[in-house]
């Protein structure tokens, strides 16, 4: 009899410790509008998928406007990101981004392109079992085209460097 209920508890237990294989976060600027701004290549959206060491990001950002002359921004990153170091609730990491970001005017012919490289170094403290904080302040290097079919002038690209989401917060959910 022991043995039957002994080895479902040993699987919980097992189970437990592993390592939640799947996050799910969502930028808290969603939520209080107060903090820092983001920079804008940071996802507002973010899948996490651990395997082994490695975690695999897939993040996205959709912000849609009616009114005349208003930005809309899609966006699609994807990366990786690697714990270096686990202390308590405490989690440190780093890792890189790639993006493309597409910037359509309403009601113009006009549309900005971006793509780049975001390199970043995040904490992480765990606030449950399955919900945690996180913030990855980083670097980015972006490259920022222009397209105005009716342009008089065409504009020159851009590339930019510098350093993005100072004071980012992330809400997590793993499971």
């Amino acid at each position: 009899m022991l043995f039957i209920f002994g080895v479902p508890a040993q699987a919980q237990d097992s189970e437990s410790d592993q390592a939640k294989q799947h996050t799910v976060g969502i930028s808290a600027r969603r939520f209080m509008n107060v903090l820092f701004k983001e920079a804008d290549y940071a996802p507002e959206l973010l899948y996490l998928h651990q395997r082994g060491k490695v975690v695999y990001r897939l993040g996205v950002n959709l912000s849609t406007s009616t009114s005349e002359n208003a930005f809309n921004t899609y966006l699609l990153s994807i990366g990786v990101q690697k714990t270096f170091k686990k202390s308590g609730k405490w989690e440190f990491y780093f890792g890189s981004d790639v993006f493309y970001q597409y910037e359509p005017v309403t009601g113009k012919e006009l549309a900005y392109h971006s793509a780049g490289l975001l390199p970043f170094f995040g904490v992480k403290y765990a606030l449950s079992s399955h919900f945690s904080l996180s913030t990855e302040p980083g670097f980015y290097g972006v490259y920022r085209s222009k397209y105005e079919p009716d342009a008089f002038i065409e504009s020159p690209d851009v590339l930019g460097f510098g350093m993005m989401n100072i004071g980012y917060l992330r809400l997590n959910f793993s499971f």
